[in-house]
């Protein structure tokens, strides 16, 4: 767990020394530094012991910077930890409008297990084609490797310095500001054509087009003629027509009434089996009651 953020401010000629370890959060008193730092003077802030920064201390040492530029005060950025290379890869404006002389670069060696920070000075760096110094292994005497991503630990230096840059950064009152690398990012997404969707019902199938004439309900059915209940007449087109029902005369109905049913030889045999169920039955009933008695 680092600790609290520990400052102190030397006066070394013209130079303000100001150092700076542990742990950078909102629990600094960076504003109370302004005024220790003499105005339109060089500061160089060492942050070889800056552990660990969090948000709130990363907004209050922007504004640390800031209030030291509005001073006329030239900032100069030496033995950078991992911590602090760390956020002026990820934060734009992190380093202000000051230079980063020198930062640490750490080392990790696979045999051993061990670990090492070597301080590398940030014009050698900015050459075109160069590369992190070797480090051996002092108990092995390997070659030990970095412990980032080159790619993304080296990302603030850019891809080359001007000279004129780096005879700066070697000065004590350079004033120069890193090169950090930012992802372009579109304000707006693109504009899409827009095309008017059909339903499976509005859009025919290919080859059989309904002409554009044509209704698109289904015919009507023809219509048939309607009985009104409880009479003999229909309604067929607004008209009342009379259905035509056979009448019968009275003297068909007299026959009707007089004529008598017809008996074939089938109904007859069921009738005397049926008398002869009815005479076994009665004489099986006599039988049963003579018994009894």
């Amino acid at each position: 767990m680092g600790e609290k953020l520990r400052a102190t401010v030397e006066q070394a000629g013209d130079t303000s020394v100001v150092k700076l370890a542990g742990f950078l959060d909102e629990n600094n008193n960076l504003k109370k530094l302004v005024a220790k730092i003499p105005a339109g003077t060089t500061a160089e802030i060492d942050l070889g012991g800056v552990e660990r920064i969090n948000s709130v201390g990363i907004r209050d040492w922007v504004n640390w910077l800031a209030a030291l530029d509005a001073n006329g005060t030239r900032t100069i950025l030496v033995a950078c930890s991992p911590a602090i290379v760390a956020q002026i890869n990820l934060v734009k404006n992190f380093a202000g409008n000051g230079a980063v002389k020198s930062f640490q670069v750490p080392y990790h060696c696979r045999e051993c297990d061990e670990e090492k920070m070597v301080l590398v000075e940030t014009a050698e760096m900015s050459e075109p084609g160069s590369e992190p110094p070797a480090c051996p292994c002092a108990s092995c005497g390997r070659a030990m490797d970095i412990d980032e991503m080159p790619d993304s630990y080296f990302a603030f230096l850019g891809t080359a310095m001007p000279q004129e840059d780096r005879d700066l950064a070697r000065g004590s009152a350079a004033v120069v500001k890193p090169k950090v690398k930012s992802r372009e990012r579109r304000s707006s997404p693109p504009a899409r054509q827009s095309r008017p969707s059909l339903s499976a019902f509005q859009t025919p199938a290919e080859g059989n087009k309904r002409p554009s004439h044509k209704s698109l309900l289904a015919p009507k059915r023809p219509s048939q003629p309607r009985v009104a209940l409880g009479s003999n007449e229909r309604i067929s087109e607004g008209h009342l027509e009379r259905a035509s029902v056979p009448r019968i005369s009275g003297v068909q109905i007299n026959a009707l009434r007089d004529s008598k049913p017809v008996v074939t030889p089938t109904s007859t045999k069921v009738m005397l089996v049926a008398v002869v169920l009815l005479l076994l039955g009665g004489i099986g009933a006599i039988g049963y009651f003579l018994f009894m008695q």
